[in-house]
Order: structure tokens, then sequence, then C-alpha cells
């Protein structure tokens, strides 16, 4: 089993604060818009393969910084997800579901695009 890392574009968030307010309420089981609880989701081309859905972790870095990491619930089709998730164009790709919230002490670390294996452990 492995960990996955990933980045949190700061063009969807203007500072960390707002950011760590969504990342909290990512539980999957407080209803919330809609009355559906709120879930992270990645879109990908290609799903990680070396993953184990339920123990598996997705650390997230935010302006240079791992700020913490989510517990990967399930993978899918993006499509599948549109609706329940607001996405509003259709998708070909692939999801990866998380929720639960976990913060950690901020490492440095650069941030990129998609996603990577890592070593890292919660």
């Amino acid at each position: 089993m492995k960990h996955i890392i990933t980045t949190i574009p700061k063009s969807k968030f203007k500072d960390w604060k707002t950011c760590e307010r969504t990342v909290l309420l990512c539980d999957g089981e407080t209803p919330r818009h809609r009355g559906q609880p709120w879930f992270w989701t990645i879109n990908t081309m290609n799903l990680p393969k070396d993953i184990v859905v339920g123990e598996s972790v997705c650390f997230m870095i935010y302006d240079g910084k791992i700020r913490g990491y989510f517990h990967i619930l399930d993978t899918d089709t993006s499509e599948n997800w549109r609706n329940r998730h607001d996405i509003g164009k259709e998708r070909v790709t692939k999801i990866i579901v998380m929720a639960n919230w976990h913060p950690c002490p901020h490492l440095p670390m650069r941030g990129f695009q998609g996603w990577r294996y890592t070593e890292l452990k919660p």
C-alpha cells in the first residue's frame, strides 16, 4: 500500500485560511449543500494503482507547504460525481474521493500538477 500527494491550486482559494475552512468541512458525513455531505475530489486521467481505498491517504500541498492529508474513500469516474459535487461540465476523467482532513506540521514542498506517490506516512 502506498500514499499519494497532490497540490491544491492557489487559484482555487485566495489564502490558506479560506482553504482550511473548506477542507475541514469535507468530512463525508455531515449534510451540507443540498443536504449532501462534502468530499474532496481530485480529477485525474489515471488513477493510482498502488493505493488501497480505505487505508491510503492523500497529502495536500498548498502554497509550498504540506498542510495535511485526507483519507482516500473511493475511486470512480468523474461523471458519476458531476451532479453530486457541482462539477458543471461533463468529464471523461477518473476521480479520487476523499474526506476526513487531518492537519500536519507545515512541511515545505514545491507544488506540481497531478498526483505522485509519497513516502510520507500519517
